[in-house]
């Protein structure tokens, strides 16, 4: 599939759900995305705020609610009345059916039962929410590029490496929430220190944290590195782009490493999960996508002893995943 193709685009191709309008919400450490979703399967509301995870938690679910309201407002409908339900996807572990969140690194939060809390702040609304990731692969299941497969994993390739897993157009969230998180799981290609604490964790390769790992070592290493300390710092798409058309010989490596890490885990879940279709999606993969999925396609075929190795797709829904998934989710509350 051509790179940009249906990205963060206003219409989903498909409608999902018959039964009227519905309100979905990605929090994410930077910022909010609010989307209505109509009947028809478009989007006629959106409206995004910054998150500013300082204000503590109270502060963030106020700022949801004034996200969700201008949403509400651009798409001329109201709370209680054309919107009965909310769906919201939270970036760490949850517990789905008790409403609770366990820990949201990134928004400095621990365990706190945010769905009820959220619906106190929606005047009741009933709220259902779900891991930002499994989120993002039932939003590609039900509308983008996996929709009508019986069961798909998706590897989201961005600062980390977050796994959904979907059968039967639902979330597999596990026992204790962590179901897909192929990111921390021990590899064979490093053996770096995770954030988690863990060594040689799959996130430490196929994702920003695993280029800036290489570029740091092969530097420290006395090796030339195209980009900066402060660009290596705050990696950004655009950054890895450049470096990769400089022809930087140790960006090339960091991303031929990262491709067999994606294949590696992509090939682990086909000989467990054994899902129909691999959807890739995250900022790397979204600027690299023609250097990268070939070599993901070829490291797969040596990593599974599978006759028919899962279809690989590029995910279709850009930024706008996450909150459609949410909006999806909501009809569990409805």
């Amino acid at each position: 599939m051509a790179k940009g193709t249906k990205a963060s685009n206003d219409i989903i191709t498909q409608p999902h759900n018959e039964d009227g309008l519905r309100l979905g919400i990605d929090l994410g450490g930077s910022k909010i995305l609010a989307l209505v979703i109509a009947p028809d399967g478009s989007i006629i509301g959106r409206a995004k705020k910054r998150t500013k995870p300082k204000v503590g938690y109270d502060g963030v679910l106020a700022r949801i609610r004034k996200a969700a309201d201008k949403a509400l407002d651009e798409a001329g409908v109201s709370l209680n009345k054309e919107i009965k339900a909310i769906g919201v996807a939270v970036p760490g572990p949850v517990l789905p059916e008790k409403g609770i969140i366990q820990k949201a690194v990134n928004l400095g939060w621990e365990t706190a039962p945010i769905a009820a809390d959220l619906s106190r702040h929606f005047d009741n609304v009933p709220v259902a929410i779900g891991n930002d990731v499994n989120i993002g692969a039932l939003g590609e299941a039900s509308y983008g590029v996996s929709m009508g497969s019986t069961s798909s994993l998706a590897l989201f390739v961005g600062t980390g490496l977050g796994g959904g897993l979907i059968n039967n157009g639902k979330v597999i969230n596990g026992t204790h929430g962590f179901a897909g998180e192929i990111g921390h799981i021990p590899c064979p290609f490093t053996t770096a220190v995770c954030t988690c604490g863990q060594v040689g964790c799959l996130e430490m390769v196929a994702s920003k944290r695993g280029l800036q790992q290489y570029m740091r070592s092969q530097r420290a290493a006395g090796r030339d590195v195209f980009l900066s300390d402060d660009e290596i710092n705050d990696l950004r798409s655009s950054a890895i782009r450049r470096a990769w058309e400089a022809k930087c010989s140790v960006m090339h490596e960091a991303l031929a490493l990262a491709a067999k890490g994606v294949a590696w885990g992509a090939a682990l879940a086909a000989n467990t999960f054994d899902p129909e279709v691999v959807v890739l999606g995250g900022g790397v993969i979204e600027e690299m996508e023609d250097e990268l999925l070939p070599q993901i396609q070829s490291a797969l075929k040596d990593y599974t002893y599978l006759q028919t190795p899962p279809q690989l797709e590029v995910a279709q829904l850009g930024g706008d995943a996450v909150a459609i998934g949410a909006a999806v989710i909501s009809g569990t509350v409805a």
